[in-house]
């Protein structure tokens, strides 16, 4: 009886417009989906239905991608005292430190997201045509306003932030290679999004939100990839970098 019902679904499917036979296999695929236990004859039906709509947004070419790293820049901003320091860096790591700091340093951020996209009202698709990413990662440095520059304090801080800032590349270009290769794998999130009903005028409402959830991609990146840099920062600069270099400079200034 079943398929019976299956086969007298499919005959009337085809009698429908393209337009009414997709509404309905949306309406079907739903139901089958809503229910606890899916017999397996709809459960095939149910893949069917999922492709075909799939295929109505499928890729008709590939977007381009362009993710741009673009170079930064090392800032030393005015010079604040050691209990300053000491301070910010508690704020910034959220963790106890000395009550004298020589250095803090931490990364900046800046993008900017290009999106081109192409909509086609007679099928209600959106494609993404073109991406493009521009990322800088900054860092900004301040050094006790107590070490006169050239004083073995000042360069032994300078330095520390250097290695500082070294490993910091290590977990940028990890960054930036994963999500290259994500944005070049042309996941659905970028790829298209639709379809919406043909004709309706809400294919430029889906072509404003599918920019802005690619949008979103782009800023979710920036955005760990600042905090990932800060926990490394926290994790990695030992308060006792202060003591030691405060020792190595005994006598020498």
């Amino acid at each position: 009886m079943q398929k019976q019902v299956m086969n007298s679904f499919g005959k009337k499917l085809l009698k429908f417009t393209a337009v009414a036979g997709f509404a309905m296999m949306l309406s079907y695929s739903a139901a089958v989906m809503a229910q606890d236990e899916v017999p397996a004859a709809e459960a095939d039906s149910a893949k069917t239905l999922e492709h075909l709509s799939t295929e109505r947004c499928s890729k008709f070419s590939d977007p381009e991608i362009i993710l741009n790293r673009l170079k930064g820049g090392v800032y030393y901003s005015p010079a604040l005292t050691e209990e300053a320091l000491a301070s910010q860096k508690q704020r910034l790591f959220r963790k106890n430190m000395p009550e004298r700091q020589g250095n803090v340093g931490h990364p900046e951020m800046y993008h900017k997201t290009y999106v081109k996209l192409a909509k086609f009202p007679t099928t209600g698709c959106v494609y993404l045509e073109r991406l493009q990413a521009d990322v800088r990662v900054d860092h900004r440095v301040y050094i006790a306003g107590e070490y006169p520059k050239g004083s073995c304090l000042y360069n032994g801080f300078y330095e520390l932030e250097a290695e500082l800032m070294q490993l910091d590349q290590d977990v940028i270009n990890k960054a930036f290679n994963q999500f290259e290769a994500y944005l070049k794998s042309v996941p659905e999130a970028i790829r298209a999004a639709g379809p919406v009903a043909r004709g309706s005028g809400n294919i430029y409402d889906l072509e404003k939100e599918h920019q802005e959830n690619i949008e979103r991609i782009v800023d979710s990146f920036v955005m760990k990839l600042e905090k990932d840099l800060m926990l490394q920062r926290r994790d990695v600069d030992d308060p006792a970098f202060y003591d030691d270099i405060i020792a190595e400079c005994e006598g020498m200034e």
